[in-house]
């Protein structure tokens, strides 16, 4: 699979990217009709309607995404995220090609699939729909309809951290990196954020805001190349592959693109699904910078 990002980055970093989980829109017209080619666009049913592109099979946010209690935007079971994978028919032989009119749904899918065992089968499209609608080729208002796959899932616990785990790890001597992937004023408390009652973050994290990660054109967003993306998390003293990361936002959402970049990168980081909303219910934060 051929990638148009550069390679190189520094030196200093003993790190082993992932060229293949980023797909270029060029890539996959030239691929999209190969049989084990599955795109998969997260999306609400209306936001698919009303076009996608032309094959992706409907993959529902809503069902990507689940509220637990008081706490929104949580992993819904095993069981439902191998259903919700089952009915869009993926199977072992697929690769898995997500994409988005936002791409924080679409690095979130990669998160999911990565917790579930699933991240070496699945890709990224740079740039997502909003760059293949701006680049005219074809869309679709049909339901793509498929037959069920083959999903089970091989959990890959190390993905995820609990509120529980993260405080642990703050209670002790063991060094690692926390970065808030919420936008400044949050993560300086100058803004709240929905269902969040005290400004701030949580204590000892820097703040990378996810679209650090990114450039942005004409309203669309495609990655920065690897070199600078490598400097991007150097910067925060990220550069060896054992170093234990743990990445958290507002909700899990933000945090997902972090954790996706990381991952092409050669990382291998946490992320905390009840993020800041379910930590500042209950535990320490910094306040608000004044």
């Amino acid at each position: 699979m051929s990638l148009m990002l550069s390679l190189v980055f520094a030196a200093s970093i003993a790190v082993s990217p992932h060229p293949g989980m980023i797909v270029t829109t060029e890539w996959l017209a030239e691929s999209i009709k190969e049989p084990d080619v599955r795109v998969l666009d997260v999306a609400t049913l209306d936001e698919y309607k009303q076009g996608h592109i032309d094959r992706a099979i409907f993959l529902n946010v809503k069902e990507l995404m689940v509220r637990h209690g008081n706490i929104p935007n949580e992993l819904p079971s095993v069981a439902r995220l191998e259903k919700l994978f089952r009915e869009a028919g993926v199977k072992p032989t697929d690769k898995i090609i997500l994409t988005s009119n936002d791409p924080l749904l679409a690095t979130r899918a990669w998160f999911t699939l990565d917790y579930l065992g699933w991240g070496d089968h699945a890709a990224i499209l740079d740039g997502g729909t909003a760059k293949w609608a701006a680049e005219k080729r074809p869309l679709s208002k049909r339901l793509t309809h498929v037959t069920n796959g083959e999903f089970v899932a091989n959990l890959n616990p190390h993905a995820l951290i609990s509120r529980d785990e993260l405080k642990g790890l703050l209670d002790s001597n063991e060094p690692f990196v926390l970065l808030d992937a919420r936008n400044t004023p949050y993560y300086l408390g100058h803004k709240k954020g929905a269902e969040v009652y005290h400004a701030g973050h949580i204590p000892t994290a820097e703040c990378l805001p996810w679209t650090s990660n990114t450039s942005e054109v004409r309203g669309i967003r495609t990655l920065k190349v690897t070199g600078e993306l490598a400097d991007i998390y150097a910067a925060k003293n990220i550069t060896a592959e054992d170093q234990k990361i743990v990445l958290y936002c507002r909700s899990g959402v933000e945090a997902s693109m972090n954790y996706f970049v990381l991952r092409y990168l050669g990382f291998h980081p946490a992320l905390y699904d009840g993020s800041y909303v379910e930590w500042n219910k209950t535990e320490k934060i910094v306040p608000e910078s004044r």
